[in-house]
């Protein structure tokens, strides 16, 4: 998924901060704390955005422009950065090192629109380029969590057309797909892929979830539940049958993927209950299927529930402010949270 961009130096004051760290720094908390806890405040005024990737989390720091990743090895984060090659933004992490990103062209002109470029991240190598068509921008990524797919939408005119691109990485393919109904694109927050690329979910259409079904290039089903004020955040469970989707008063929603139907809902809230002014930030399934993580704000909260039990979610607090990303380990063992310069990582088995 592409983090939503948020320019921190203006909203957090972190560039003096910011401008001071060189490098993450880690260190082991007391008793009754989260497991290990990384301090990573990003360069020259925070990071521009943020997101999963299939083995853990990245962010894009401000000046200089540098593509950061934490990467699960075991129970730990190990942080490594490469240096961004020109203007990029909108990425998508893929596997085996691979990354969609969305690149102004070199040189730089007022013609050309950005090009959504596939680039090995080891060699920098453009292994292939895809212009958008004429007067279409490039408005937000997402990757399967395999990393073998990726999504793109683009946005023409506002409250007109709207497109969806869908990747197949192994064969450097790009399908567009035109969505049918008007709607302005701005209100999307966030595209999924499922594992096996046959669906894309389209996280605050219409303040809902619109589920496209790829190899038949039509809209599945666009549907938001009667309780729900929003939902924007959206994330597939591995078996590609359930989409979970969250938002507005703190409600997260598992959806039928073929029908939309309402299969589970709760509250990520210490109550139980909605909360309003309380709202879903992130979402993330566990590789395994088992565990769904929610980041909350303002708080800074994760609630992670069980999926075979019928117990109330486990909260954990990152504190601070609202939460960017969660990601969970390859072996499902372990929760990662992210925001505000801290990465903090908790045992799920303790």
């Amino acid at each position: 998924m592409t983090g939503y961009r948020v320019w921190l130096v203006c909203l957090l004051h972190l560039g003096a901060i910011a401008a001071l760290c060189v490098s993450c720094e880690r260190h082991a908390p007391g008793d009754g704390q989260p497991r290990e806890v990384t301090k990573c405040f990003g360069e020259g005024g925070g990071y521009t955005e943020w997101g999963q990737t299939r083995n853990g989390m990245y962010g894009v720091t401000l000046e200089p422009e540098i593509l950061r990743t934490w990467r699960w090895e075991n129970a730990s984060l190990r942080t490594v950065d490469q240096q961004v090659p020109g203007k990029c933004m909108d990425y998508a992490l893929l596997a085996d090192d691979l990354c969609l990103v969305n690149c102004d062209p070199d040189p730089p002109n007022d013609y050309n629109p950005w090009t959504l470029v596939l680039r090995d991240m080891r060699t920098d190598a453009i292994l292939q380029q895809w212009p958008p068509p004429e007067d279409w921008s490039v408005d937000n990524t997402g990757a399967s969590q395999s990393g073998q797919f990726a999504a793109i939408s683009l946005g023409e005119v506002p409250g007109e057309d709207y497109k969806i691109g869908v990747l197949n990485v192994s064969r450097r393919e790009m399908r567009w797909i035109q969505m049918p109904d008007v709607h302005s694109y701005y209100s999307v927050r966030q595209l999924a892929v499922s594992d096996d690329g046959a669906h894309v979910a389209v996280g605050g259409w219409n303040n809902g979830v619109a589920m496209i079904d790829v190899s038949g290039e039509t809209v599945r089903w666009a549907k938001r539940p009667q309780s729900a004020i929003s939902m924007v955040y959206v994330a597939f469970a591995p078996d590609a049958r359930t989409i979970y989707a969250g938002g507005g008063e703190g409600r997260v929603y598992g959806l039928d993927v073929q029908t939309g139907d309402v299969k589970s809902r709760w509250f990520a809230t210490k109550s139980g209950n909605r909360v309003y002014g309380h709202r879903i930030s992130c979402l993330a399934v566990s590789p395994d299927g088992r565990y769904v993580a929610a980041g909350t704000g303002p708080e800074g909260q994760a609630f992670v529930w069980d999926t075979t039990a019928d117990d109330r979610p486990r909260m954990f607090n990152h504190g601070m402010t609202t939460l960017w990303v969660v990601s969970f380990s390859p072996d499902s063992r372990y929760l990662a949270t992210f925001a505000g310069g801290w990465i903090k990582t908790w045992d799920l088995e303790r």
